[in-house]
């Protein structure tokens, strides 16, 4: 730490104790979730799926659906015992959290700094109602989204800082565990980053089959086709039946998700516990799907056609809601990767004084609030959730994303003391 501080500039380390402490709150945020509460989705799915892994076994099985390189996330806590079990999720989820927070802090023009103006306090508090609830789903349940989105997000701030190989590495390493973010290297390649772009493919290859070099599979054949035959071609399959391969009707929450759960089922009963049934005249489930998969590209071309040549805030956040909204499969913790668009949408509305911005990251943060068991109570979360309040402020985001005004010229960080902003850099 001293010989960082020795080569940090004088004016920047203020910004370097804020980050720190920033960073210690995290981890203390964490910590209950990640020691005092019982088994949930870390026990259960991945450490199970690791522990097969180790012994030579097939990993897949009716919870753990994800790509071989997930397994790795998992691998170094499959022979330790319990209270190092509990540290590595605590380790991991903390440094997930950091990289997330910071990258889409930094990334959507914010500095940490003590002494910042009332103006950063009402943007990062507009940004956190839009995502902090889903961040507290993935400490519930335990889940590895935190990580992942931290990888992608961070990732995308190295790119916009000139990193572009090691940023596109990092997001490429967060394709390979959840496969959407590969839909950040047709945006790298459309803004003219085309290193990046190519880093993502690179590291999501390597990666993907990374797992068959440490441990042989049970098979001659590679773990990803395994995958990709028990659970990614048959997505794309004639089916009769409405209900989501790998999720309950009720739990996606993209597009496909929310047309099959409404289209196709009726809500009976909200509490004790959920309780649905097939509408008798139903749609096909592959009308549905080819409507969902008709208004994506209408997102996809509007995406390509707003942020052609253009890497921003604004661009990487639309990725960011699109990578949601058009996943075959988008559970609740899936959306905490909202941090950036959030704060991206909240900047631009506050600082331009654009109540059509302030508007959409106000509606994303009250349909966040909505899906919220704990405040708006079972009954209202999940008939709220269940009509798509969350999709609905995902696109309420996307939009904001869209509506962000181009910048004429590079912007750059200023190292002004006790602000927090950012300006445009002077042309060369």
């Amino acid at each position: 730490m001293r010989w960082y501080l020795s080569m940090t500039p004088p004016a920047a380390r203020p910004q370097l104790w804020a980050c720190l402490c920033v960073v210690g709150l995290l981890a203390v945020a964490v910590a209950p979730h990640s020691f005092l509460f019982e088994a949930t989705d870390w026990e259960t799915v991945y450490l199970p799926a690791a522990e097969r892994y180790e012994r030579g076994e097939d990993i897949y099985d009716d919870t753990f659906v994800y790509p071989p390189f997930m397994v790795l996330i998992a691998w170094p806590a499959a022979h330790l015992p319990e209270p190092w079990v509990r540290i590595h999720l605590w380790l991991s989820c903390t440094a997930g959290a950091a990289l997330l927070t910071c990258g889409a802090w930094w990334l959507a023009g914010g500095r940490f700094s003590f002494a910042s103006r009332p103006r950063e306090w009402v943007i990062a508090g507009v940004g956190l109602t839009a995502f902090l609830g889903y961040v507290f789903e993935v400490m519930v349940n335990r889940q590895t989204d935190l990580f992942v989105g931290g990888l992608a997000t961070f990732g995308a701030w190295l790119v916009f800082r000139g990193k572009d190989w090691t940023g596109g590495a990092l997001i490429g390493l967060a394709a390979a565990a959840k496969c959407t973010p590969l839909l950040f290297a047709p945006f790298l390649f459309i803004t003219g980053r085309w290193r990046a772009g190519v880093a993502v493919l690179l590291t999501t290859a390597v990666a993907t089959l990374l797992p068959d070099l440490f441990v042989r599979p049970p098979t001659n054949r590679p773990r990803v086709a395994e995958w990709a035959d028990r659970y990614l071609l048959p997505l794309g399959k004639q089916t009769d039946t409405p209900r989501h391969q790998y999720a309950a009707e009720w739990s996606n929450h993209s597009l496909t998700g929310l047309a099959l759960r409404v289209s196709s089922y009726d809500l009976l009963e909200c509490v004790p516990d959920i309780r649905t049934a097939v509408k008798e005249n139903h749609p096909s489930p592959t009308v549905v799907k080819v409507a969902a998969g008709v208004i994506g590209l209408g997102f996809l071309g509007m995406a390509a056609w707003r942020f052609w040549g253009r890497y921003d805030a604004a661009g990487v956040g639309a990725t960011l809601c699109l990578m949601l909204l058009l996943s075959p499969m988008s559970s609740k913790p899936h959306f905490c990767v909202l941090a950036l668009p959030a704060w991206a949408v909240a900047r631009a509305g506050i600082e331009r004084k654009r109540w059509d911005l302030i508007g959409l990251a106000t509606l994303t943060g009250v349909c966040t609030l909505l899906s919220a068991k704990d405040l708006s109570g079972g009954v209202v979360s999940t008939t709220a959730m269940w009509w798509g309040v969350i999709p609905l402020g995902t696109t309420a985001l996307f939009a904001g994303c869209l509506l962000i005004p181009r910048t004429p010229t590079p912007i750059q960080f200023v190292p002004v003391e006790g602000t927090a902003h950012v300006v445009p850099a002077q042309p060369q």
